[in-house]
């Protein structure tokens, strides 16, 4: 799949400061969230992710987000108010109606639609300090060679990323 928009064409990424995590983690405590038994860390997978700052117990609540830093298909809240589509740096509509094109089953596809309009939107999006604490780069099966999903060797795996490369590439 090769894209024919040049860098030049894209707004750049958000700038994550020196410390995404933090910024994060504070972020969401302006919004009335709290993360009190986490930090933001290196995975040993690549990229960050929580842990905990300490042993916890079964039942103890370590992070709580409110509905304003949520973000589901279409970009917007789940179930949004009138208010909360109105508030949005992008026409609420115009994304809702793109992602409603795309397959339930792909609804990954859809939350991405909605991401990609708040990066978009820049630092006037409401949740642009969640987005740069996002990794740049990732890989998923939809994007491996021929070759390396002819090496999964699992049937039903690759009839699926089959039908989802067919389905990106007609949308």
């Amino acid at each position: 799949f090769a894209s024919s928009s040049s860098a030049g064409d894209q707004p750049a990424p958000p700038d994550p400061g020196p410390e995404p995590g933090a910024a994060l983690l504070a972020w969401l405590a302006s919004l009335g969230g709290s993360a009190p038994g986490v930090t933001v860390a290196p995975s040993p997978l690549g990229g960050a992710g929580l842990v905990t700052t300490s042993a916890a117990q079964q039942g103890t609540l370590l992070v709580s987000v409110p509905r304003a830093a949520l973000v589901s298909a279409g970009g917007l809240p789940p179930n949004p108010t009138p208010a909360e589509a109105a508030a949005l740096p992008f026409s609420a509509d115009a994304v809702t109606s793109l992602a409603s094109a795309v397959p339930a089953e792909l609804w990954g596809a859809r939350l991405a639609l909605g991401l990609l309009a708040h990066r978009a939107a820049g630092p006037a999006s409401p949740v642009a300090p969640y987005l740069a604490a996002l990794p740049a780069t990732f890989s998923t099966p939809l994007f491996f060679s021929p070759a390396a999903v002819r090496a999964v060797q699992y049937a039903p795996l690759v009839a699926q990323i089959d039908k989802r490369a067919r389905w990106v590439a007609a949308f």
